[in-house]
């Protein structure tokens, strides 16, 4: 795990492996890097991955400082290439505007559109995590967002699948991200917008949904697709919005793998 600073000082953190060229990974939700492994591996032939923790900022979280400190590592390291994952998405194209960067691939990216990306579970959501009730909070969370899979479940048929699935380290990491998790969504909202404004997008760019995702984030990426000069829509099938970080990481990384190559 290496570190470097920020331009306001912060220290970043991110994990390396593979090969050049270099590729940035922002993961979802301000996890840590080490949720994006599969992924790495599976593209650690071609390419050095470089796993950001996104986890790195508490109360002064903003999209310009977090922007800053991938700009730093990509000083750092040399790499032209960023993956974003959901809220990884949206910074991953917000640098790209203040950057020069070569290829940005991104699957189902949190932008907010002409306000479509869903906040009404906002208040539920921090009331939980302020009685220390993970479990309704990340059920609270997955439901508002939709990325539980296909259609709507009830509250507690969500706990019991978060509780069956997301066990051990996984569960931990996600737990202890939980308090910082309205704060990033608020900046998300703040940048809502037509989309008009990625249209200085200049670098290459590829849009990935998977079929099983939110059709709202299915919705924001033909959007983009429409505005982002020379863009590349893919669906992928059978896929869900965690896919990159879950058992869909090898089909996530070869629908990439040639896009990202020189």
């Amino acid at each position: 795990m290496a570190q470097l600073a920020s331009a306001d000082g912060t220290q970043i953190g991110f994990e390396s492996i593979g090969t050049v060229p270099g590729l940035v990974v922002l993961g979802g939700g301000r996890v840590t890097g080490r949720v994006y492994r599969d992924l790495a591996w599976h593209l650690a032939d071609a390419f050095t991955v470089h796993l950001v923790d996104r986890d790195l900022r508490l109360d002064d979280y903003t999209l310009d400082l977090v922007c800053d400190d991938v700009i730093a590592i990509m000083a750092e390291t040399g790499a032209t290439r960023l993956f974003g994952h959901s809220s990884g998405g949206l910074v991953a194209l917000e640098t790209a505007l203040r950057h020069p960067v070569a290829k940005v691939a991104v699957f189902e990216p949190a932008v907010s559109i002409d306000g479509g990306l869903p906040s009404g579970w906002l208040p539920a959501f921090e009331r939980a995590v302020a009685a220390g009730r993970t479990l309704d909070a990340l059920a609270i969370q997955a439901g508002g967002l939709q990325v539980a899979g296909p259609g709507t479940m009830p509250l507690w048929l969500l706990k019991a699948l978060i509780r069956l699935t997301l066990t051990g380290e996984r569960r931990r990491e996600f737990v202890e991200v939980l308090p910082r998790v309205a704060g990033e969504m608020r900046e998300v909202l703040r940048l809502d917008s037509s989309g008009a404004r990625y249209g200085g997008v200049h670098a290459e760019t590829l849009l990935l949904t998977g079929e099983r995702g939110p059709g709202y984030l299915r919705e924001v990426a033909a959007a983009l697709h429409a505005v982002i000069p020379g863009a590349r829509l893919v669906d992928l099938p059978k896929l869900g919005h965690d896919a990159p970080r879950g058992r869909g990481a090898a089909q996530v990384a070869h629908a990439m793998r040639d896009f990202l190559r020189d």
